[in-house]
C-alpha cells in the first residue's frame, strides 16, 4: 500500500539536494502487485502537449516499463480511477462557475484541503482564488530556496535546474488559473464530473513513477476542458502538458506519467481546482 510522507510546505525538492539519504527504492516491489492496474490503450495527446520526449504506452516494452520515460495520455477507454478526488463543476446560483459538490477533507488554510483515500495516499486540493494564491505562494518560496542552492550543491546543478524549470512551469499554471477563475465560466448550464488524481502511477496504471490525471464527463451538453499537469520521480520532470479537449458523456481521461522511483511530485488543474501532492514514493 501507500507510504505517505505528510508534508505541505515542501514542494519538488529531494532529499539529495537536502544532503539527506533517500531510499529510492521504497516500496516499490510490494506496491505494483498489491493494487488493481487500469489497462488501456494509452496514446501520445495529439497536438496539445508541451514540446518533450514522450512516449506512447503501447510502446513501452518490458526493459521500458522498468526504465524512464514521459508518457502522455489522451483517451475516452480508461475506468474511471477510484483514487481521484471528484467534484462537480458547473454554474453557480450567482452565474459564475465553480464547484457545485466535492468532499473536500480536511481544511488546512483558506481554500486549501486534504484528501486522504483508504490506502493513506494523501492529496491536496486547491479551490478557488485565494486556494491559488496560497499554492503560488508556497512554490514561490520553495523556487527561492532551489535558486540559492545553486551556488551551494556541487555536482548537483542539473538536477536543480530540472528541479526549477518545473517549479517555473508550475506556478505559471497556478497564475493561469487566476486568470481562468477571473473570466465568465464556459459551461454554463452544465454540470461536469472531473475527477483529479496526483500520486504514484504504479497502482492506477502499472507502470512505476508518478501520475497526474484528469478525468471528465459532462451532462446537459458538452464543455471545452483544459487539463494542465505535470509528474516528477526523484526531481526529474515530465515537460508541463497543456491538453484541450470539448467534453460530453464519455470519460475523458487527460495527463502524464513520469516513470521512475525516488521521491514523487505530481500536480493537475482543471478549472478552479487543482490537485497536487509531493508526499509520496514513485512506484
Amino acid at each position: 500500500m501507500y507510504n505517505i510522507s505528510k508534508n505541505i510546505t515542501t514542494f519538488l525538492i529531494s532529499c539529495a539536494l537536502l544532503g539527506g539519504a533517500c531510499d529510492s527504492e521504497l516500496a516499490q516491489e510490494d506496491a505494483r502487485s498489491s493494487a488493481p492496474v487500469h489497462r488501456a490503450n494509452l496514446s501520445l495527446a495529439g497536438g496539445s502537449v508541451a514540446d518533450g520526449p514522450w512516449t506512447r504506452f503501447d510502446e513501452l516494452g518490458e526493459l521500458d516499463i522498468a526504465g524512464e520515460a514521459n508518457v502522455a495520455v489522451d483517451d475516452l477507454q480508461i475506468s474511471a480511477i477510484e483514487e481521484a478526488v471528484h467534484v462537480q463543476v458547473g454554474q453557480l446560483s450567482d452565474g459564475s462557475f465553480g464547484v457545485l459538490d466535492g468532499a473536500p477533507g480536511q481544511e488546512i488554510a483558506p481554500g486549501v484541503w486534504e484528501v486522504e483515500t483508504e490506502e493513506g495516499l494523501i492529496q491536496q486540493v486547491i479551490m478557488g482564488a485565494e486556494g491559488q494564491q496560497w499554492l503560488i505562494e508556497q512554490m514561490t518560496a520553495q523556487l527561492d530556496d532551489l535558486r540559492g542552492q545553486l551556488h551551494t550543491a556541487t555536482g548537483q546543478e542539473a538536477a536543480i535546474l530540472e528541479q526549477i524549470a518545473a517549479a517555473e512551469e508550475a506556478i505559471v499554471t497556478a497564475e493561469s488559473s487566476l486568470t481562468d477563475l477571473a473570466q465568465p465560466g464556459s459551461v454554463q448550464g452544465l454540470s461536469c464530473s472531473v475527477g483529479l488524481y496526483a500520486g504514484p502511477s504504479g497502482p492506477v496504471f502499472g507502470i512505476p513513477g508518478a501520475a497526474a490525471f484528469a478525468q471528465s464527463s459532462c451532462s446537459g451538453g458538452c464543455a471545452t476542458i483544459t487539463v494542465r499537469s505535470q509528474a516528477c520521480c526523484n526531481g526529474v520532470c515530465t515537460p508541463l502538458s497543456i491538453a484541450t479537449n470539448t467534453v460530453c458523456a464519455p470519460l475523458w481521461t487527460s495527463g502524464v506519467i513520469r516513470q521512475g522511483s525516488g521521491p514523487g511530485w505530481a500536480q493537475v488543474y482543471v478549472a478552479p481546482v487543482t490537485v497536487t501532492n509531493q508526499g509520496f514514493s514513485c512506484y
